[in-house]
């Protein structure tokens, strides 16, 4: 009969003097990485782990800006450059909110098996909610007048809204995530990854400074680097806390 196991494992088996060791070796084999079932294989077939978490980072980086785009389109809504006079308020701020974390989020109900989904159904709801209701508190707050009063200068102003903008978005809903899905098995790998994505997002609006350009020709790309490097941040440490054996799969 053809065996689908490795030709090593094979010529250890055969290689086994009594029956108590061959059984031993048997029950090893199902706690070995990478040794499945015929069943198991025919249903990843073809799927790279690799491609498959570089393209939903994509996904959780780009797409949400999209949606925000088609949104402003669908229910006439002024477009949001991130400026004082027109900062975002009410439902729109609360759907910004919404797509830019569901985005992120909506990745981890396909990384596992279809069974597994539902578990994990609440959870991404949960982390698109508190994320709707963050950019909500966030533009309600007044807080860009209030920085602006202090006159600090374009660079350090701006410094301490990213700090702040990318603070409220990213750590309520991710340890909110975390702490449900994973319990406290996570919490030292949580507060290690929570603040990754606010220096993700400095550090892409510090980058941008370079550029030599009137202001009004760099605000679009300066948000867009800043939401773009915050979103990708955040999904990768989603990915790093609780999908722990996708990525132990990667060489």
């Amino acid at each position: 009969m053809e065996s689908n196991l490795p030709t090593d494992i094979q010529r250890s088996l055969l290689a086994t003097e009594s029956d108590e060791m061959l059984l031993t070796e048997c029950l090893d084999l199902s706690v070995i990485p990478g040794v499945e079932n015929k069943n198991e294989r025919g249903a990843s077939a073809g799927t790279d782990p690799q491609w498959t978490i570089l393209l939903w980072a994509l996904f959780a980086a780009g797409s949400g800006g999209l949606l925000w785009n088609v949104g402003n389109l669908l229910f006439g809504w002024s477009y949001f450059m991130g400026s004082t006079d027109d900062s975002l308020r009410g439902l729109p701020a609360f759907f910004w909110g919404l797509v830019t974390s569901g985005t992120v989020v909506v990745p981890l109900l396909f990384l596992r098996p279809n069974g597994e989904r539902g578990r994990r159904t609440l959870s991404v709801l949960l982390f698109t909610l508190l994320g709707g209701l963050c950019a909500l508190l966030f533009f309600s707050s007044n807080l860009r007048g209030t920085i602006e009063a202090w006159r600090l200068g374009y660079a350090a102003q701006e410094a301490i809204l990213v700090v702040f903008f990318a603070l409220c978005l990213s750590v309520p809903p991710y340890v909110a995530l975390v702490l449900v899905m994973d319990g406290t098995r996570s919490t030292l790998r949580l507060f290690r990854l929570a603040f990754l994505p606010t220096g993700a997002a400095l550090l892409a609006f510090l980058a941008t400074l370079i550029i030599n350009r009137p202001l009004s020709e760099v605000l679009q790309l300066r948000g867009f680097a800043v939401g773009f490097s915050l979103r990708l941040a955040l999904f990768i440490c989603l990915v790093a806390t609780v999908e722990t054996p996708v990525l132990t799969r990667l060489p």
